[in-house]
């Protein structure tokens, strides 16, 4: 299965480096690196994550980050759609 992006998630995640770069960048590569691990372990396994809040939709916990992956399953892709910090609200739909 192919994994692919959302402009809204490629966003996000751009957003939460710059964030976390403005007070180290050793820690903004470490947190961007595992999103990204996580994000490809979806391609072998895509019903490894849990059912999303929102309806249709899947989430994965990215270890040791407070960052969750809302994704959907296509017919051969996942699409990542947001990339949420586990506190945030979540909303009713993407």
């Amino acid at each position: 299965m192919k994994v692919i992006w959302s402009h809204r998630a490629k966003r996000d995640l751009q957003g939460l480096v710059v964030t976390i770069a403005e007070e180290s960048l050793q820690r903004a590569d470490l947190v961007s690196g595992r999103i990204l691990r996580s994000a490809q372990l979806l391609y072998r396994t895509p019903r490894a994550g849990r059912p999303g809040r929102v309806a249709g939709t899947r989430e994965r916990v990215v270890g040791r980050t407070p960052y969750i992956l809302a994704y959907k399953i296509l017919s051969a892709r996942v699409k990542i759609l947001r990339v949420y910090h586990g506190a945030r609200r979540w909303p009713a739909e993407f």
